[in-house]
């Protein structure tokens, strides 16, 4: 399971890779933010669950791993998962209380579709249940970073729907030694999921971590919009991301005779210096006269076939 960790997932400021232990100690300060357009969509994710047939949190959590494969740009990821424990005996559904254990889970995110990453999701799940109450001996870092929780108190629910129970006062505290906390919450008898993210601000900054909320935001939308396309078909671009590469970036005010094709522009510009780099690859370099040539020798080979 943890073959495929190395190391951490998530962008972090330079500061925190030179501050040693300190910046990752239970005394580290933390920040809060509670993403509200994730609640605009919880609706949408408690209906497109109950329509493919799969549990609310592995669609949250298929959410949260594909944000991780992007960040890292890996393949294989992998994540803390805060996991119900409770006894396994006939009367412990009902029972109130924390019934919580703290177990990695990798996830393999292949080129499949959403529907299909959810169902691994579950499968996933499912198998770290069998697992959930051994010991993870020498943790890679990884395992202290990320930690993501899926709270839905049904028997919290039940009881405070009973006309001779009334709540009286509510006092929470909450400790944790992850330098990135995800909770998604799902209040009592409604369709409203919350998103909170606790970060380290030793460790991230402010900004990034509202970019990242923003991902995830972007990500949900995706997979609601059709459950069965490619997960990977889609860029998945924030706004301000698709602005700089389609507009900003993407500013050519220079003029240039449109009468020519790219490549005639191309033979005119290696004409034109002939001994400039034109690309570079680790130790190799070409001039855009040798990229010329072989250019032509691919196309004569193209022709001859």
């Amino acid at each position: 399971m943890l073959s495929h960790a190395e190391g951490y997932q998530l962008p972090r400021l330079p500061s925190s890779e030179q501050v040693g232990n300190e910046a990752f100690t239970s005394n580290s300060p933390y920040q809060t933010l509670m993403y509200a357009p994730v609640k605009a969509l919880s609706g949408r994710v408690i209906d497109a669950a109950q329509a493919i047939g799969e549990p609310v949190q592995s669609l949250l959590l298929a959410a949260h791993y594909k944000v991780l494969a992007m960040l890292s740009n890996r393949k294989h990821v992998i994540s803390t998962i805060g996991m119900v424990a409770r006894p396994e005996e006939e009367s412990a559904t009902d029972a109130l209380g924390l019934f919580v254990n703290a177990t990695p889970l990798a996830l393999a995110l292949e080129d499949n579709s959403w529907l299909e990453l959810i169902a691994s999701v579950t499968a996933s799940l499912g198998h770290n249940m069998e697992h959930m109450h051994a010991p993870v001996e020498n943790p890679p870092a990884c395992l202290a970073e990320i930690i993501v929780n899926y709270t839905h108190f049904h028997a919290y629910n039940a009881l405070t729907a009973r006309s001779d129970f009334a709540i009286v006062e509510r006092d929470y505290f909450e400790q944790t030694n992850f330098d990135f906390h995800l909770s998604f919450y799902r209040a009592e008898r409604s369709k409203h999921i919350e998103m909170e993210i606790k970060y380290k601000t030793a460790v991230y900054s402010e900004e990034l971590i509202q970019q990242i909320a923003q991902r995830y935001e972007v990500v949900l939308q995706q997979m609601l919009q059709d459950v069965h396309a490619p997960h990977r078909a889609q860029a998945l671009l924030l706004p301000q991301e698709a602005q700089l590469l389609l507009s900003s970036w993407n500013v050519n005010p220079a003029p240039y005779p449109r009468e020519l094709c790219t490549h005639e522009l191309f033979e005119e510009w290696a004409a034109r210096t002939p001994d400039k780099v034109a690309a570079t690859f680790g130790s190799e370099q070409l001039t855009y006269g040798q990229l010329n040539q072989r250019a032509n020798r691919l196309a004569h080979y193209l022709r001859s076939v």
